[in-house]
């Protein structure tokens, strides 16, 4: 599975009620990591209220 899939799985999982700790468990990449990636999703769920 490729980066851009990962990406979006964790996207995907955050949506679904993971956690950051549970995705960083999950993948394997850094909270870092999973944070930059999420951070449009938070941005879009925030708006969304």
């Amino acid at each position: 599975m490729n980066t851009n899939a990962i990406k979006l799985k964790t996207i995907d999982d955050f949506k679904n009620g993971f956690t950051t700790k549970d995705l960083v468990d999950k993948y394997g990449y850094s909270k870092t990591t999973i944070n930059d990636w999420l951070r449009p999703t938070r941005l879009e769920i925030e708006y969304d209220d």
